[in-house]
């Protein structure tokens, strides 16, 4: 599982863990880890503290763009928890993410959390997590 610091105001900290949820059939519906997915249009690298990069179809302020043809292999399922945020039906809200690698035309490669369709969401039952499918207006399976 992986770990990040966090900071949080007061100067207190927290640790954000992963927790991966690739083998879960609770969480079917969105991305599969050993997926290829090819960028139909620009997308762009949008940091965040907590996830790193996320490949998102809406540029922000310092975002890094990617052209379309770029692929992103999947490699795992997972959300964002602390001891503070457990995932449970009456807490705060998480989506499950897909983390993989994103490879563009020029061979360059980031490790990246890919953000799914925010919409047709399903929550997964007795937790505060839904699952949405996979952007299929930014992304296509790649054959």
């Amino acid at each position: 599982m992986a770990l990040i610091a966090v900071c949080l105001a007061g100067c207190a900290s927290s640790t954000v863990h992963i927790a991966d949820v690739s083998n879960d059939p609770r969480f079917a519906g969105t991305y599969r880890p050993g997926e290829v997915w090819r960028l139909k249009r620009d997308g762009y690298l949008v940091y965040s503290r907590d996830q790193g990069l996320e490949l998102s179809a809406i540029s922000e302020p310092d975002a890094i763009q990617v052209y379309a043809g770029s692929v992103v292999r999947i490699e795992r399922l997972g959300y964002l928890f602390n001891s503070e945020h457990p995932p449970v039906a009456s807490g705060p809200t998480e989506v499950v993410l897909a983390y993989g690698t994103l490879t563009d035309a020029k061979g360059q490669k980031w490790e990246v959390a890919v953000l799914p369709a925010l919409r047709s969401g399903r929550r997964v039952e007795g937790t505060s997590l839904f699952v949405y499918p996979p952007d299929r207006e930014l992304l296509e399976p790649a054959s």
